[in-house]
């Protein structure tokens, strides 16, 4: 029977992702459709990095008790291999194109597990995966090596998406699939070549370095503001109203910012977009998910309805730029204007924020008798 630092490389792997789950579950009031499919990659990696212990642990011990789990365990670790490939798959592809409906129908990410499966059914019956003989001792067969051809094929097809969007993503994103192949094949060769299991324990940290890359970066933060970008003031506005959950969304916009980058250039328009967003972060630090929209247009994203608040907040907002040491920020005015979420159910992204961005320029009227165009 193997002691127990056999198994101290997988054992470590899964501490890791089991604090890597309690880290993401502390900050689940702000999550994401991509955060969601993360979580589920933990899993399956946590679940695999067991099935692999306990494959090896029942392996050649005597005794029917343990050539049954031997054989349920290969079984399982077998069919289930393609799980985590078709897993990381479908993040890939969300983070490219953002769309969760398109994810929906690429469902054949999953195809090789379905296969998988099949092929594990007919093992059962026809060793053509691998067999486990009277002594209770395991052995590859040569289809073994059907979940790495497809594997392959899954990389090549998202080497050709990341190519065809190759203008429109960060290098982040090519970083993520080669971390993801390269580790493993090392964890692969340091596993053949010695008695560590290290194949789903370095797969354990490629999966840290995709956290890292995409869920704590400051690639989504704007380069500039320091505040995020709108795809993640949209993604949470989308957690919202997928868990049911009231929220407003409030569009505010520096009045005659043109304006102010023709007259004193455009170094003193960047320091006041710069303080407008220390600005709103301060106030909404621990409240809101504050975003630069575009341009002169930030948006802050609350949980709940803050009808009675938003006076407030326009006044807090004013106090503070008053308070700034920079000439061009206390002059500084905006027009502000919100949605309040009352239905979850029945509320979209697009419609939220559209009604903000009209209620906004309803108070740049106010403000500056002008409208926005010629049909207001």
């Amino acid at each position: 029977m193997r002691g127990i630092l056999f198994y101290d490389v997988n054992i470590f792997a899964i501490l890791l992702l089991v604090s890597l789950i309690v880290i993401i579950l502390l900050k689940e009031g702000r999550t994401k459709k991509s955060i969601d499919l993360f979580k589920l990659i933990i899993y399956m990696n946590i679940f695999m990095l067991m099935l692999e212990m306990a494959s090896w642990y029942f392996d050649t011990q005597p005794g029917e008790v343990n050539y049954l789990l031997n054989w349920i365990s290969n079984f399982l670790f077998t069919a289930m291999n393609m799980v985590l490939v078709g897993l990381w798959a479908s993040y890939m592809d969300y983070l490219l194109f953002k769309d969760y409906k398109r994810l929906k129908k690429k469902l054949f990410y999953f195809g090789p597990t379905i296969v998988m499966i099949v092929i594990s059914v007919i093992n059962i019956f026809y060793p053509i995966l691998f067999s486990i003989n009277d002594d209770n001792v395991y052995e590859r067969l040569p289809f073994i090596y059907v979940s790495l051809l497809m594997t392959i094929g899954i990389y090549i097809y998202m080497f050709m998406l990341i190519y065809k969007k190759r203008d429109e993503i960060s290098g982040n994103v090519l970083f993520s699939v080669m971390i993801f192949l390269i580790l493993p094949i090392i964890g692969a060769f340091i596993q053949l070549n010695s008695n560590i299991m290290a194949i789903w324990a370095s797969t354990a940290v490629s999966v840290l370095f995709i956290y890292l890359l995409f869920e704590t970066t400051s690639s989504a933060k704007d380069y500039l503001t320091g505040v995020y970008r709108r795809s993640r003031t949209e993604e949470y506005i989308e957690t919202l109203l997928r868990k049911k959950r009231l929220c407003t969304v409030i569009m505010i916009d520096i009045d005659d910012f043109k304006a102010l980058n023709d007259t004193y250039g455009h170094p003193i328009g960047d320091r006041v977009l710069v303080e407008f967003g220390k600005v709103l972060t301060r106030i909404f630090r621990y409240k809101a998910i504050v975003s630069r929209f575009g341009g002169d247009e930030f948006i802050v994203v609350l949980e709940g309805t803050h009808g009675d608040s938003i006076k407030f907040y326009k006044n807090e907002i004013k106090r503070l730029l008053e308070l700034s040491g920079h000439k061009e920020t206390q002059r500084m005015n905006f027009s502000i204007g919100a949605a309040f979420c009352n239905n979850p159910a029945e509320a979209t992204i697009e419609g939220l924020m559209v009604e903000a961005d009209n209620n906004m320029y309803l108070d740049k009227d106010i403000n500056k008798n002008k409208r926005r165009r010629k049909s207001d």
